[in-house]
């Protein structure tokens, strides 16, 4: 019995560490290739790569979970793509796909439970309901997790924008124009903002 229950623990804490690496690794790309943006599209000179559209260098993860997406997508038709995409990169999250998110969700919903069914053995009434749970729980944590991000990054832009409008008037005042304004207080400020002004 306490054999099973280490054996659970052990694979929930993989599964969470494996979700935090995926979710972690993503932005840190992101960040980086925010980074190498200079000048976004205020120079005819400067190639701009494209930020939407493109997909990094991926993990074996990531690449499963997003070939798991697309074939549920193809199969099963389009699920609120869009309404996703927009969710998704108002949480910052530009080069996750609506799919590698759907794949997130699936293994999500189909891992928690065969977790909960290992620790607790599924054979009462109160252990098949804690599996139904989870599969709900699962189907849903990623799609919240993308919401409550989206919403502590917009909080974040609020709590910021006073500054920025402060900063871009004197900046304007003193004569330069509104884009190299922009341009000259992107580095003044830390991400979500930069972020958002560097696009």
């Amino acid at each position: 019995m306490y054999l099973l229950l280490a054996l659970g623990i052990v694979c929930l804490g993989v599964a969470v560490a494996a979700l935090l690496f995926a979710f972690g690794a993503r932005r840190m790309r992101t960040s980086q290739r925010l980074s190498t943006i200079h000048e976004y599209g205020f120079s005819a000179d400067v190639v701009v790569p494209a930020v939407l559209g493109t997909e990094p260098k991926r993990s074996a993860l990531t690449g499963g979970v997003t070939w798991l997406g697309e074939l549920l997508g193809r199969r099963f038709g389009s699920v609120n793509e869009e309404e996703m995409r927009e969710q998704l990169m108002a949480a910052g999250m530009y080069t996750t796909s609506p799919r590698t998110m759907l794949g997130y969700r699936v293994i999500a919903a189909v891992v928690l439970p065969i977790l909960v069914f290992v620790v607790t053995g599924g054979g009462q009434v109160l252990d098949i309901f804690a599996m139904v749970l989870m599969l709900f729980a699962g189907w849903t944590f990623p799609l919240t997790y993308v919401q409550r991000k989206a919403r502590k990054r917009l909080a974040e832009i609020d709590r910021r924008l006073p500054d920025l409008i402060d900063l871009l008037t004197v900046m304007v005042e003193a004569g330069l124009s509104f884009s190299a304004a922009l341009r000259q207080a992107a580095p003044e400020f830390a991400p979500p903002l930069s972020d958002e002004l560097r696009l």
